[in-house]
């Protein structure tokens, strides 16, 4: 069995709008319809309930540009848990190994 991890994405609605963050791991994409989001008087309330998820392009929403040319943006933070600088030297090792796998132009 291959297990996909999901990102959570976003749910809209006409004033505002909320990050999703899921931690769990789901088999197949469908299966995320059936994670349960809430309880109503005892009984759960589930993705599928409430709307849907599906597998899609995301719509563009930002852009990234370096020296007018298209790019890739990244942040990173820490948490207290973490030391910052050990945090931005393992990015930057990781950044130079995705260099190396990366077309010269």
């Amino acid at each position: 069995m291959r297990i996909l991890s999901l990102p959570g994405g976003r749910i809209e609605t006409k004033t505002k709008e909320y990050t999703v963050r899921i931690k769990g791991e789901f088999a197949r994409i469908p299966d995320f319809n059936d994670l349960i989001i809430s309880y109503y008087k005892g009984a759960p309330v589930r993705v599928r309930d409430i709307g849907r998820a599906e597998d899609g392009m995301e719509e563009k929403r930002s852009l990234s540009r370096f020296n007018s040319i298209p790019a890739v943006g990244m942040a990173f933070r820490s948490n207290r848990e973490t030391n910052t600088v050990e945090v931005a030297n393992r990015v930057k090792k990781e950044v130079e190994k995705i260099n190396k796998t990366l077309p010269p132009e």
